[in-house]
């Protein structure tokens, strides 16, 4: 193995254990970031097996060797190790220990003694005897009080469980967990443990078993949809109706909930002709209202408060994190949620997973942080493998295969830009390079001598992006012997991409900005690739996205870049004037143009309008546009709290006035779900050199959301000023495996 190691997104890995000592065989959970070491350690108690002379073999699912893990300070995320493969232990001098035992002879062959049932009665020293002198285990007194206690509870139990009939719908919660919604499929008492069980099959992979336990089958149900524990809290017979379980019970009363929902199947295909097409137009009208534009005219006024309160409470409970306020019209996506959810469309087929990505990617826009509960989401999609029907590559049969081709590929590099934005980078490339494959895309960046403004005399070297024509024989028009032809022959076959392949080509930089450093050149880089897709514009999404990047770029604003100290006045100027008139679209009144920008939106990332005008606020704060009016900030914040009070206009109202009590009220008002309170503390803390109380807020914000690079980092850093070193190892590690080009994790990590 080379000494270079990767480290996965994946923080553990279930394997199986076997070793030559016995034919025994377990299942055990390792992180991916312990060492073949550690490992080699934990393995010896498990097989028997000396850690010092023990070799480990990785078989895959198949059973075929895939490689020896060899070196000892190697990590095992390191090696291509994955849920469901088998590590063997092999160790030469303790091989055949445990065979003598089981084939009932000693090591040198002798027979081992044995006795019968009969004479260990009959002996007075042994645990069965002493077991009966203390009257335990089956010698225990039986207090009759005790057992009417346990024969009313166990009535009680059975009555309790006999309330809920085989096919209802209904919420459970798991302490720790989050409350998930399912169908009743099991009621009554197993042989793997006493008293009465509900057994529940989730609409979601979230569970544990397929319905049985230690080989006894209870119900069919695939893998992972399957909660059955003691813990298992049944909250009640879901209504299907009601927008939220936190909602305060004035929605409509139903009947039996498959009724309910067949009734409304039925009254939305009478109106709209499918589900889908329901779905369809309340995804159009919430993306005009809040990323196209312009406002529909039947979308003129805005929900009402009321409603809009439930929707917002409703989604809230769906993301586990706070929703943004700003957007408009939240019923229509807190209905298509609703749908999906109630699983009108069957769960984890093709048009489940497209809507339910589409749904996660709207979702997300709405909250300042990463939701890790949409993640989990996204990941049961991802690992699924669940696929739109293969589209047919000749786009001259009829406007339906034109339609299903681009529904195809949209589908696919949104669920690339989801994983991106997950931090799911290995899942993104892999989307994105078999996106490129099957549209016969090849692209490389390549440099030719160029000017990039009107009076400009001298060509400098300049970075483009070559695509190569899909005909490798025939050239997009003549090319002439002159000097950076070859660049000319490249920027032509730009201009011929269709829709499809811009929309990769705009996914593909944004992979590579995500698999290189930060640092100047992959800011050219990203130009290359943005200015190819400029050429010829054909698609108004992706122009706009590659306009916004752009923009970005120039005022470095794009995440991870290494910013744009160096930019001229009038590329400054010409990304402020883009960045204005992007956040102005939504304003135009153009409807019939609305198909024309809704083309491929999925798949180009595009934010919503009021994440625009944010990205122009922070760009003319840093060019200088600042009011520095504290106290009228501070007054618009108060309005606010008076109208309704929420944990996240308190943290800006402490960020505001530097009056860090506000942050505690923000995380009691949150029920400790805030984690920008937690973590605005721990700066806060970590600046006062208060590391340990630092340490201890910062925990508190990666209990409640984990995907929080900079977070991670910081907590690392803490725990090196307080010497806690094996929690920082762990925070540099969760660090630069989120966001692998932060060289200061990579840097921090080896100190630790």
């Amino acid at each position: 193995m080379s000494d270079q190691f990767v480290v996965l997104s994946g923080d553990f890995v279930t394997i199986k254990i076997t070793g030559s000592a016995s034919d025994f065989t377990s299942e055990r959970r390792f992180p991916k970031g312990m060492t073949i070491f550690e490992l080699k350690s934990k393995l010896e108690l498990v097989t028997g097996c000396s850690c010092s002379t023990m070799t480990l073999e990785l078989y895959d699912t198949e059973d075929k060797l895939v490689c020896t893990l060899s070196n000892n300070d190697a990590m095992l995320g390191s090696y291509p190790v994955e849920d469901g493969m088998r590590i063997h232990a092999n160790d030469p001098a303790s091989k055949g220990a445990f065979d003598f035992a089981a084939a009932g002879a000693s090591a040198d062959g002798k027979p081992l003694y044995t006795m019968s049932d009969e004479e260990y009665r009959k002996k007075g020293d042994t645990f069965l005897q002493f077991k009966k002198a203390n009257k335990l285990g089956e010698f225990a007194k039986v207090d009759p009080e005790a057992e009417r206690k346990n024969r009313e509870a166990e009535a009680e139990e059975k009555a309790l469980a006999e309330t809920f009939t085989v096919g209802s719908r209904c919420e459970v919660s798991v302490p720790g967990q989050a409350s998930r919604r399912g169908e009743v499929a099991f009621v009554g008492q197993t042989s793997f443990k006493p008293g009465w069980w509900i057994g529940v099959r989730l609409d979601e992979p979230f569970g544990k078993n397929d319905g049985s336990v230690a080989g006894k089958r209870y119900f069919q149900c695939p893998p992972k949809y399957v909660l059955c524990e003691f813990e298992l809290q049944i909250i009640g017979k879901f209504n299907e109706a009601a927008t939220s379980k936190g909602s305060d019970g004035d929605g409509p009363d139903c009947p039996e909930n498959s009724t309910f929902l067949d009734e409304l199947r039925v009254e939305i295909c009478e109106k709209h002709g499918s589900v889908e097409n329901y779905l369809d137009h309340l995804l159009d009208s919430y993306i005009q209202s809040n990323y196209l534009g312009p406002v529909a005219s039947e979308a003129a006024s805005d929900t009402p408060g009321s409603v809009n309160k439930k929707c917002q409470a409703y989604l809230q409970s769906v993301c586990s994190e706070p929703v943004s306020v700003k957007s408009k019209h939240l019923h229509c996506l807190a209905l298509g949620q609703f749908i999906v959810d109630s699983l009108l469309l069957p769960a984890f087929q093709p048009m489940h997973c497209l809507y339910s990505a589409r749904l996660i990617s709207l979702l997300q826009d709405m909250l300042e942080d990463k939701a890790p509960a949409l993640h989990k989401r996204l990941m049961s999609i991802v690992e699924n493998g669940v696929q739109l029907d293969d589209p047919d590559d000749d786009l001259t049969s009829s406007p339906e295969a034109v339609a299903k081709f681009e529904r195809y590929f949209e589908h696919q590099l949104l669920l690339a830009q989801l994983c991106l934005a997950y931090f799911e980078s290995r899942h993104a490339i892999r989307i994105v390079t078999e996106c490129q494959a099957r549209l016969g895309l090849t692209a490389s960046l390549s440099g030719a001598a160029g000017v990039r403004t009107r009076f400009q005399q001298t060509s400098h070297a300049q970075l483009y992006l070559d695509v190569a024509p899909t005909d490798d024989t025939l050239l997009p028009t003549v090319k002439f012997s002159e000097t950076d032809s070859d660049a000319e022959l490249a920027r032509l076959a730009a201009s011929n991409l269709s829709p499809v392949e811009q929309v990769c080509l705009l996914a593909a930089s944004d992979c590579h900005r995500r698999s290189r450093a930060s640092d100047g050149i992959i800011e050219e880089e990203l130009l290359a690739y943005a200015n190819a897709l400029l050429i010829r514009p054909t698609s108004w999404s992706a122009t706009a996205a590659a306009l916004l990047r752009r923009s970005r770029i120039e005022l470095g604003l794009l995440g991870g870049s290494g910013g744009s100290g160096g930019a001229s006045s009038r590329r400054l100027e010409r990304a402020l004037h883009q960045l204005e008139e992007l956040s102005n679209q939504l304003a135009k009144p153009d409807p019939e143009f609305y198909p024309f920008r809704r083309r491929l939106f999925f798949a180009c990332s595009l934010p919503p309008v009021w994440r625009l005008q944010l990205d122009l606020a922070d760009a003319l704060v840093a060019v200088g546009a600042k009011l520095d009016k504290p106290a009228l900030a501070e007054k618009i914040i108060r309005d606010r709290l008076a109208e309704s009070e929420t944990p996240e206009l308190y943290c800006a109202l402490a960020e505001v006035t530097r009056d860090w009590n506000h942050l505690h009220t923000a995380w009691r008002l949150s029920n400790g779900r805030c984690a920008r309170a937690a973590r605005s503390l721990g700066y806060v803390a970590m600046v006062a050199g208060q590391y340990a109380e630092a340490m201890r807020q910062f925990e508190l914000a990666l209990a409640a959301n984990h995907l929080q690079p900079k977070a991670w980092f910081t907590y690392g850093c803490c725990c090196l000023q307080a010497g806690e070193i094996e929690k920082a190892e762990l925070a540099f590690r969760r660090s630069a495996q989120l966001e692998p080009d932060n060289y200061e994790a990579w840097t921090n990590l080896g100190t630790a």
